[in-house]
């Protein structure tokens, strides 16, 4: 029902912008034609010097006729669009077009928020500045008392995927390329790499960035000890952006979906998942680095123990 007044409300305030821009539109073409009229300016346009009334009535009245017939054609397009958005499941685009879509289903989340996906900062590199949005909304969530939690690729897993998607064969045609360049033009701070295992290096970095700033929110993130071909972005069980992915060279297919069974799968999966997956913080303290890190983060809500990451403590991905 909430989405239903959503579409409702968004269909209200743009009917009514339309009907506000129509009456002015009208009122000038109708004020235009009168003072042409009035100054027999029309003459030589209508063949003749004078000026008939009953044809620039008629005139009048095509032209608000046309007008009307404009406005309603967008008014009807609005609403196939509004009803395509309200679809129980529809495709949105290739990765990472989905960042909008993950985005507005982070902000209309109010009790629980569940992610499973490759890392944490998923999209950072292909769009880095929605994804800097996303961590935003993120933030705002927790402040707002959502529950939000993360399953993602642990050490084995997250090493395989990262060259996956950056083999080492393709480095050169990476550095040449324009997401290469886009990357590093909106982290101007960040030395441009000159070999593949630094730029590596410098995504693992922005990861581990990434995973303090939702740990330090009380953001709960446990490992997945394998590779997925789905990830998912679920809210109170209601909304979702799904991709599947690992599905041949192509760019992964993304939807979003309100089906209430597709929607139960998702989160009989998370919760399955979850419930064996090993905390983060919990892999973090059997590491070399363990003294790094220190007890002095809230314990997440299944009484795990708690830490704070330190600059430079044992990254998520070595």
């Amino acid at each position: 029902m909430r989405h239903v007044a959503n579409i409702y409300k968004s269909m209200t305030r743009r009917v009514s912008g339309a009907g506000i821009a129509l009456v002015i539109t009208l009122a000038l073409l109708v004020g235009t034609l009168f003072a042409l009229w009035e100054l027999h300016l029309l003459g030589p346009f209508l063949g003749s010097r004078s000026f008939n009334i009953t044809t620039f009535v008629l005139a009048a009245v095509a032209i608000i006729f046309a007008s009307i017939q404009f406005a309603d054609s967008r008014r009807h397009s609005r609403k196939m669009e509004d009803i395509a958005a309200s679809m129980s499941t529809r495709y949105i685009g290739i990765f990472p077009k989905d960042m909008e879509d993950i985005i507005e289903v982070v902000n209309i989340a109010d009790r629980q928020l569940m992610v499973m996906a490759d890392f944490v900062d998923y999209g950072h590199y292909s769009n880095p500045k929605e994804h800097e949005e996303f961590m935003e909304r993120i933030n705002e969530a927790r402040d707002r008392g959502v529950d939000v939690r993360f399953l993602v690729y642990g050490k084995d897993p997250a090493t395989t995927a990262l060259k996956q998607q950056f083999p080492a064969e393709q480095w050169n045609r990476e550095k040449a390329g324009p997401q290469f360049d886009h990357f590093f033009s909106i982290y101007r701070g960040i030395r441009r790499p000159d070999s593949h295992e630094e730029f590596l290096n410098i995504l693992r970095r922005k990861e581990r960035e990434a995973t303090s700033q939702l740990l330090d929110k009380g953001v709960g993130i446990r490992l997945l000890p394998n590779q997925e071909k789905l990830f998912f972005w679920l809210e109170d069980d209601e909304d979702a952006v799904f991709s599947f992915e690992n599905i041949g060279t192509e760019e992964p297919l993304c939807f979003r979906t309100r089906d209430a069974k597709i929607i139960e799968t998702f989160r009989c999966l998370f919760k399955r998942n979850w419930d064996s997956a090993k905390n983060y913080l919990e892999t973090m303290t059997t590491r070399e680095h363990a003294p790094q890190i220190v007890a002095s983060r809230k314990p997440e809500i299944d009484a795990l123990p708690a830490h704070t990451v330190l600059p430079g403590s044992t990254p998520l991905v070595p």
